[in-house]
Formats: structure tokens, sequence, C-alpha cells
């Protein structure tokens, strides 16, 4: 696929960077929902409620989880594949019970996703 875009002066280049962000930061507040949504019955049963959800473009982290159970998701992973942005998501739910990166985390992350660690090294291999 391809953009295009019709801009007043598409010499700008800083206009044409911040369209594009701005394209793909709404695009990705959409299909970010889209998967959690679609993730999120698989934690019901673990008394897991849907928490509240913020976006933003990081340099650091594809996703975050805060004490309180705020998760917290890198508009730029709509840039990667589905099965990375579903690794991101189920790894921030599991946070909403086991918050750190403990034994318990990890065999629920497992019981989620067998192939966690090769979703995780593909995605290490994004640029972020």
């Amino acid at each position: 696929g391809f953009f295009q875009m019709e801009l007043p002066d598409p010499s700008d280049r800083e206009k044409v960077k911040k369209t594009m962000q701005d394209w793909y930061s709404s695009h990705a507040k959409e299909i970010l929902t889209e998967h959690l949504e679609r993730l999120l019955p698989k934690f019901k049963k673990l008394g897991v409620v849907k928490p509240e959800v913020r976006f933003r473009r990081m340099k650091r982290r594809w996703g975050s989880c805060s004490q309180k159970g705020v998760i917290m998701l890198n508009t730029e992973l709509v840039k990667t594949p589905i099965h990375c942005i579903d690794y991101v998501i189920i790894h921030e739910l599991c946070h909403l019970k086991h918050l750190k990166h403990n034994k318990e985390f990890y065999n629920l992350l497992r019981q989620f996703l067998p192939d966690w660690k090769q979703r995780k090294k593909q995605l290490e291999k994004a640029v972020l």
C-alpha cells in the first residue's frame, strides 16, 4: 500500500511527518481497541474487568500497565504484525492479575500464549 496526501506545501517535510503520525495515532487507537475488545473476554473468567486504556507514541516500550491497572499502548504497535499486537495486549492484560514479571505472571502468559517468546523476539526486531 501507499499513502496519498494533499497538503498546501508538500515540500514541508515536518508537516508531512506530523500528518502521517497523526493518521497512525488515530488508526492505532481504533485497531488496538478492536484487538483489546476481542482478547478481553478470555480474561473475564479470571476476574479481570475492562481496564482504562491510553494510547501514546513511546520511544522505549510497546506497552505498560500501572499499579492502578491503567494500560498504556504504544501507537507505533499498529505498524507490527497482528500476532505481535496480540502479544503486547495479552502481556499487559496478564499484568492486571500479576503486576510484576514473576513466575505467576509468566505462567499466566504461557497459558494464553505458549509461543510468547517467539512473538517477543519478532517484536524486538521491530523499530521503536
